[in-house]
């Protein structure tokens, strides 16, 4: 099976076209932790910019996410385009496999939802929260909160794989 990343984004909204942008992107490999949140010192050009070279060396990975054909890729590829990126140079992300959580089951299910159903710890809170933890400056809170959700999905997705008996 392929490697695997998982990832989350924290952003002010929910609508990137109006304005909403990313604060903070968190993605792990099985060696590596990506987490950037956007400061005063670091733009959300400069973080997409860090992403997408660091997810680019991973573009043989399989994403994992929990609703991110539906908002975080989305979301990724339209704040790119507003800020002028070679939209070209980062099509790579929209080619590589993904495994969508929300895909797994027939209703809506959140990612704490999955956790308490597989018997795994609860999330440490929810998206308004992070957009107040942002526009208070509480960065590596925010950051913590976006890595947690990042451990989290990859735990619900290897729990899974193990109830399922597939392996990795």
């Amino acid at each position: 099976m392929k490697p695997i990343v998982a990832l989350d984004i924290e952003t002010t909204g929910l609508h990137p076209w109006q304005g909403d942008k990313i604060t903070c992107i968190c993605a792990k490999d099985s060696s590596t932790i990506f987490n950037e949140v956007v400061t005063k010192e670091n733009s959300e050009s400069q973080l997409l910019q860090h992403f997408m070279h660091w997810l680019f060396e991973r573009r043989n990975h399989m994403l994992l996410t929990i609703y991110g054909t539906t908002f975080d890729l989305p979301f990724i590829m339209t704040r790119l385009t507003m800020l002028d990126f070679d939209f070209n140079k980062y099509l790579f992300m929209m080619d590589m496999e993904h495994t969508d959580l929300k895909n797994t089951v027939k209703k809506w299910l959140s990612l704490n939802d999955y956790a308490k159903i597989l018997n795994l710890p609860s999330k440490s809170g929810n998206g308004l929260n992070a957009i107040k933890l942002w526009e208070d400056r509480q960065y590596k809170v925010l950051a913590r909160y976006c890595e947690n959700d990042v451990l989290l999905t990859e735990a619900v997705y290897l729990k899974m794989l193990s109830l399922s008996g597939d392996s990795q």
